[in-house]
């Protein structure tokens, strides 16, 4: 059975999203850190969002104190934003605990905040999840992680965010992102590794396509760099630092990629 999750109106929400440090939640949560993120065009009016995700393996170092630990966080994420005033925007997806050694679904909302499953998923490094999310008409998210094998369903919620986002979306773009979000940027002995996003299909109301050029944009490259002059669209990190910590392989016409984050002074890539 979905999880219903009311609307709830946090007062101390912060202008970022699932990279910052929410006041109202239970887990010790991390600032930014470099990140692959694509953006479809508002003008497709795309309301769902599915593709096959790879676990990375990952080998997360403390970054703080035994008494006070703080671990860098990788998150495989979809989400959704307003193009225009009131800009409301959320992220959704799975997210990797360094202490449980587990991952769980969350939710995260400008104006509402923090939302995680209690269902600590254990999925091991190579195993693949689908993660679907998808907008309804009457303004819930429903995001939906299955096992990719089996299609069994592992975890899932139906969280009602925003008016604006419904099946029939006006002035609202679709992120795919792979994140590895760490407290404060520092060079770190920590690594992500071949997490793969592969069959990205993005659904209107008028047609089902899968993820690429046509229907993606350059967005905020002015706050943050294109991958490659090749390949413009995946868009990386907040600054040309960022990208030396990234790699990415195999890509296929932005619907299907392979990447690689370390945190490492120099990564050897």
């Amino acid at each position: 059975m979905i999880v219903a999750v009311p609307n709830r109106v946090n007062p101390n929400a912060p202008t970022e999203l699932a990279e910052q440090e929410l006041t109202n939640s239970t887990r010790n949560l991390p600032g930014s850190g470099p990140h692959v993120i694509t953006y479809s065009k508002a003008s497709y009016k795309f309301h769902q969002q599915t593709g096959f995700a790879r676990i990375p393996s990952v080998s997360i170092v403390n970054e703080g104190t035994t008494a006070n630990p703080r671990y860098a966080r990788p998150y495989l994420m979809y989400g959704a934003y307003q193009t225009v005033s009131p800009w409301r925007g959320f992220d959704t997806g799975i997210v990797y605990y360094e202490e449980l050694k587990r991952w769980k679904l969350f939710f995260n909302g400008l104006g509402t905040g923090w939302w995680e499953s209690p269902t600590q998923l254990n999925l091991s490094a190579g195993s693949e999840v689908y993660l679907h999310m998808a907008f309804t008409s009457n303004s819930f998210v429903n995001v939906i992680v299955r096992n990719a094998n089996t299609w069994a369903i592992l975890d899932q919620v139906s969280y009602w965010y925003n008016g604006s986002f419904t099946n029939n979306p006006i002035n609202i773009e679709l992120t795919r992102e792979t994140s590895f979000a760490q407290h404060v940027r520092a060079n770190a002995n920590s690594k992500l590794l071949n997490a793969r996003w592969r069959e990205v299909y993005l659904y209107s109301s008028s047609q089902t396509v899968l993820a690429t050029s046509t229907y993606l944009q350059a967005k905020n490259t002015s706050t943050r760099i294109p991958w490659s002059a090749s390949l413009p669209l995946y868009i990386i990190g907040d600054n040309a630092y960022d990208k030396t910590k990234i790699k990415i392989t195999s890509p296929v016409a932005y619907y299907s990629e392979i990447v690689s984050i370390d945190l490492n002074i120099n990564p050897t890539w």
